[in-house]
């Protein structure tokens, strides 16, 4: 039996959700991408160490120490959420919209994948990405340090609490905490014992943060400027509809991989 077989085979029997994509990580990470190897010939204290700590349900992201989004490899710890792929889509629309030369906010960094992302694929942007969590902004800054992204600025703050007063931004990336408190105990035992939950959830069945930030950001964009909010399914018409009731322009649901409604956007 190859090592694929049979790292698939014992995240099978752990209960994983997808334990062939799990093993070619690990073979990747920790076996030199020798998927084809007779598992008979190689040690497996390090696979039987990633398997234990999996059967645990700690994510397979921590447990290698980095995560892939869009285009990068990106270092995660539990400190910051590890990147979804349906986040890709707002990257996506902000590359394409950004006007050139432009500014823009990366809310919530997080890891930094939204903004680096944007940073590394837009070189003529400047990108000012902010962070309430000391321990965040930390792993964001290693992973921009790591990509050689140097047109990218990092602010520890809550919401804009911190950015100067003479910024304004031609777009921003919004990805705040947004599952309601009601549901998060229902997470998969994943998310809910080792993510953080202070980047998780949020009171007013989850848009608390999200409609301070609308209302803060009023005074930081530029005319035309656009916003793009990920958020659960939930919330898409609440939203919209708040948007559209102080302000902002032309707010729409944008819908993810899987056609349930991830985002909404909306003009300044």
């Amino acid at each position: 039996m190859n090592l694929f077989q049979y790292f698939t085979s014992e995240f099978s029997a752990v209960g994983v959700d997808s334990p062939e994509a799990e093993a070619k990580l690990v073979i990747e990470s920790l076996y030199q991408n020798d998927a084809f190897k007779d598992v008979e010939k190689i040690d497996l204290k390090k696979f039987y160490e990633v398997l234990e700590r999996r059967r645990k349900r700690e994510p397979i992201q921590y447990i290698l120490g980095k995560a892939f989004f869009f285009n990068s490899e990106f270092i995660v710890s539990p400190a910051v959420l590890i990147p979804r792929p349906e986040t890709e889509i707002m990257v996506e629309k902000l590359i394409e919209i950004l006007p050139e030369n432009g500014v823009m906010a990366d809310i919530g960094c997080g890891s930094g994948c939204i903004g680096i992302s944007v940073a590394l694929e837009r070189p003529d942007v400047e990108v000012y990405s902010f962070e309430i969590s000391s321990e965040a902004l930390k792993i964001a800054r290693l992973n921009a340090e790591k990509l050689h992204a140097s047109n990218i600025h990092f602010i520890e703050s809550d919401l804009f609490a911190s950015c100067p007063a003479n910024i304004r931004f031609d777009a921003v990336g919004a990805n705040l905490p947004y599952v309601p408190l009601s549901d998060y105990a229902v997470c998969q035992q994943e998310v809910r014992d080792y993510e953080p939950q202070l980047a998780l959830t949020a009171d007013d069945d989850g848009l608390e943060i999200i409609l301070r930030c609308a209302g803060e950001l009023a005074g930081f964009m530029k005319r035309g400027g656009k916003v793009f909010f990920e958020i659960d399914p939930s919330q898409d018409t609440r939203l919209q509809t708040y948007l559209d009731g102080t302000g902002w322009k032309n707010a729409e649901i944008i819908k993810d991989y899987t056609d349930r409604s991830r985002f909404v956007s909306a003009e300044f």
